[in-house]
């Protein structure tokens, strides 16, 4: 997940994230960590933020499919 464009796309719509948690019907710390990578978002999930946040497909697969993960939500590999 593109956690940078997922948090531009809810500026620009004018979404924080207690507003995006109602829409999802979930807690605002449940939100936090599927945004934070900790738990994934389901596709029903995805399916709403594409529409309350007028994402197009495109759009979708570059916040939700990005196959450049942010460095946050990588762990550390260890040997």
């Amino acid at each position: 997940m593109n956690i940078t464009e997922f948090k531009v796309e809810m500026l620009r719509n004018k979404f924080n994230r207690t507003k995006l948690a109602e829409e999802l019907n979930i807690s605002k710390s449940a939100l936090s960590k599927k945004i934070n990578g900790v738990n994934e978002f389901s596709r029903k999930d995805i399916s709403i933020c594409k529409k309350v946040l007028n994402l197009t497909p495109q759009r979708v697969d570059e916040i939700f499919f990005n196959s450049n993960v942010d460095l946050k939500s990588t762990n550390s590999i260890q040997t």
